[in-house]
């Protein structure tokens, strides 16, 4: 799994310092060489990202589209997400095989 984050231009207000500094950020996800879990075909991937909020369950920040007969997917949807600086956050990275574009 591959993936791009790009920190856009951000402003500290200098009338507050003790405020974490924040930006949006799109990330731009690929993966090479995922498993074929078809038995016929080539798997049919989509990514979805989730993070960890602070009760430490996994909330769905967004997902990619679904690609279908693809082992190196180089997803053209960005996941936009807030970056905060200097903040650990962890971040899932879920690859699923999508067989039925309906159950999206």
């Amino acid at each position: 799994l591959v993936f791009c984050l790009v920190v856009p231009d951000f402003h500290c207000p200098a009338s507050d310092k003790t405020m974490p500094l924040k930006t949006d950020v799109k990330l731009t996800i690929e993966c090479e060489n995922i498993a074929s879990l078809d038995w016929m075909s080539k798997s049919d991937p989509m990514c979805i990202l989730n993070i960890q909020d602070s009760s430490g369950d996994w909330v769905k920040v967004g997902r990619t589209e679904w690609q279908q007969n693809e082992r190196n997917p180089k997803f053209l949807t960005k996941i936009k997400m807030e970056y905060t600086f200097e903040v650990k956050q962890k971040l899932q990275f879920v690859v699923v095989d999508v067989d039925d574009p309906d159950d999206l």
